[in-house]
């Protein structure tokens, strides 16, 4: 692996582990209830700031999982088509070979029977 894209990573898994323990912290602290207004209900919903927080991230986790297997699914799907056509063009391929063969072997066995023919005919 090169270092750079070791360092990459550890630097990622800190930023995560970072948010993470950052928005904890405002979960511990902050129990202010927060409203969270929509155009579709009239009265708002009001939670803490650490519930939304909390909510938002399992929320995201649930949709993350379910993308990546629609995502994971479909790429297999994809790559299963294109493994059928590869093997149906494998196919054709020793299919037209065996053709132009037997025809081969069909033009050799037919010219012992014309040269006979011609030294009867003669």
């Amino acid at each position: 692996m090169k270092p750079i894209r070791w360092i990459l990573k550890v630097l990622l898994v800190l930023l995560v582990l970072a948010i993470f323990f950052s928005s904890l912290l405002i979960l511990l602290a902050n129990p202010e209830p927060v409203a969270f207004a929509t155009l579709i209900v009239a009265e708002p919903f009001t939670a803490a700031l650490g519930q939304w927080l909390l909510l938002f991230f399992l929320a995201g986790i649930v949709l993350g999982a379910l993308f990546g297997f629609i995502a994971g699914r479909l790429l297999l799907y994809a790559k299963r088509e294109k493994d059928k056509r590869k093997e149906v063009e494998a196919k054709a391929k020793a299919l037209e070979k065996e053709e132009a063969r037997l025809l081969q072997q069909q033009a050799q066995l037919q010219q012992p029977i014309e040269a006979k023919l011609v030294e009867h005919n003669a």
